[in-house]
Order: structure tokens, then C-alpha cells, then sequence
């Protein structure tokens, strides 16, 4: 899925703890306005995994642990 790989990049380009919260929020907000509120958990999910497959276990929990808005 394009959308992940896209994520998953942008979000370990980040340098600080405060740029990887906006790129997860700019990742996860783009989804939301793609494909509704309905998917997001499922790739907020796999997006998670995917930063762990790639060795981001860091960026993976923030991803995890972030609360979008409803």
C-alpha cells in the first residue's frame, strides 16, 4: 500500500520527537480525508508494524499510542 510506505518514510524522516508528532499527524490525518474515519485504526495499525519491520520501534510505539482526534 502506497500509503504506508509514504508513512512510513515520512515519519522516520523526522529529527525530533516534535517533528515525528507532526509527521504522524500529517500521515494519519491525509489517510482520514482519503479514506474516512472508518479505516484509520486498521492502517494507524499496520503502520505501527510496518515502522517495526523496518527496525523503528520508537516511531512505531508513537504511532501506536497516538490519539487522533474524532
Amino acid at each position: 500500500m502506497l500509503e504506508l510506505a509514504r508513512g512510513c518514510s515520512h515519519i522516520r524522516s523526522a529529527l525530533t520527537d516534535a517533528t515525528r508528532t507532526g509527521a504522524i499527524l500529517e500521515v494519519l490525518e491525509e489517510f482520514r480525508e482519503s479514506h474516512g474515519d472508518r479505516e484509520l485504526p486498521a492502517f494507524q495499525r499496520l503502520l505501527a508494524e510496518e515502522l517495526r519491520r523496518r527496525g523503528s520501534e520508537e516511531s512505531a510505539s508513537a504511532v501506536q499510542d497516538f490519539k487522533t482526534r474524532s
